[in-house]
């Protein structure tokens, strides 16, 4: 009888078991596929930095940003169980996301952390030129070419991996280049610097476009990417001091509203092909370019500079004001004025 009730028992439990045994082989299948199959089987090298005694979930998130992994939850598990958190290394790490987590991990602990790659920090507000002449200190580039292939041939080169770059009425990238620290290898190609600087781009500045909310008399509303980006280098270039830079924006919307001239001095500065202009000269406002915010209305046609994302947040939400000027002051902030009369009386003062 025991031995009867004992079947009868386990037959009555079998579709427990099975559903038992099914959930733990389809956990250990998904686990199976966290850490040794990759997230793509297409090589594409990217140069990843790990900071010095970063943990291991700070380094999942980095490697998760990068979207060399799927989950930075998943590498922290798997450290914990190899017991390898301890070994893993800070530095630079050319990775690929056709790596699976477990070389991923491996490469981590067992390359030294330089892969002979250069450092270079490209500011916010430097402008394609610049950004050549940068990198060129560096790393065997000629800078004209470089300049000439972001201004003539990147935007049609990359449209269709980033699809942003089909919308902007010129042929130049100017502003899509992202201002950040990055890490070349020595005889990396014009093409490719281009490329990582513009996937940091879709990365860092896209996003905060396709999240915003569109509602009645918002930028996102009145106006396009392209356009948004343009105010967001002006931004970049007139502000010194962070929390102006909405205040600023409010400005440069509230002369469009009034189809009034931008009316800034950076974009004279950028017409005449400088980098840098300690003093804009009433001699100077007379520059024949379409970037000449004083002889031109509306929008100048690209950016004039690579605008950070905080310069992007702020020419997406400006503040509401009924500021139509704003006076430099030597300590790096502003005066803003709402009329024209306030606005001579503010630069007699100073």
């Amino acid at each position: 009888m025991k031995r009867d009730s004992l079947l009868s028992f386990f037959s009555h439990q079998r579709p427990i078991l099975y559903t038992l045994l099914s959930l733990i082989g389809l956990g250990l299948l998904w686990v199976i596929t966290q850490f040794f199959v990759p997230v793509s089987f297409k090589y594409e090298a990217k140069v990843i930095h790990i900071p010095k005694n970063a943990y291991p979930i700070e380094i999942g998130r980095i490697l998760d940003r990068h979207d060399l992994i799927r989950r930075a939850d998943m590498f922290y598990l798997y450290t914990k169980l190899s017991q390898t958190g301890p070994r893993l290394k800070a530095g630079s790490f050319q990775l690929s996301a056709s790596m699976s987590l477990s070389q991923i991990s491996h490469a981590l602990q067992t390359d030294n952390g330089a892969a002979n790659l250069t450092r270079i920090t490209i500011t916010e507000g430097t402008n394609i030129h610049e950004i050549a002449h940068k990198i060129a200190q560096k790393l065997p580039i000629d800078p004209t070419e470089f300049i000439d292939f972001c201004h003539q041939n990147a935007k049609s080169h990359f449209e269709s991996e980033f699809p942003f770059l089909a919308d902007i009425p010129v042929t130049t990238i100017e502003g899509y280049l992202f201002p950040d620290t990055y890490y070349f290898r020595p005889q990396e190609s014009i093409q490719n610097i281009v490329k990582i600087m513009l996937r940091e781009f879709s990365r860092q500045i896209w996003p905060l476009w396709d999240k915003a909310p569109t509602y009645q008399g918002n930028p996102k509303s009145r106006f396009n990417f392209h356009q948004v980006l343009t105010i967001a280098s002006l931004i970049e270039e007139e502000a010194r001091v962070a929390d102006e830079r909405r205040t600023i924006s409010s400005v440069f919307y509230n002369r469009l509203q009034r189809r009034q001239p931008l009316a800034s001095d950076p974009t004279v500065v950028y017409a005449l092909g400088k980098s840098y202009k300690d003093r804009v000269l009433y001699k100077d406002l007379k520059v024949d370019s379409p970037y000449n915010t004083y002889r031109y209305s509306g929008f100048p046609p690209s950016p004039i500079s690579s605008p950070g994302s905080g310069s992007f947040k702020a020419s997406l939400t400006p503040i509401k004001s009924d500021y139509f000027f704003f006076v430099a002051h030597r300590n790096g902030r502003h005066y803003f004025s709402k009329t024209y009369k306030e606005h001579l009386a503010i630069q007699r003062q100073k």
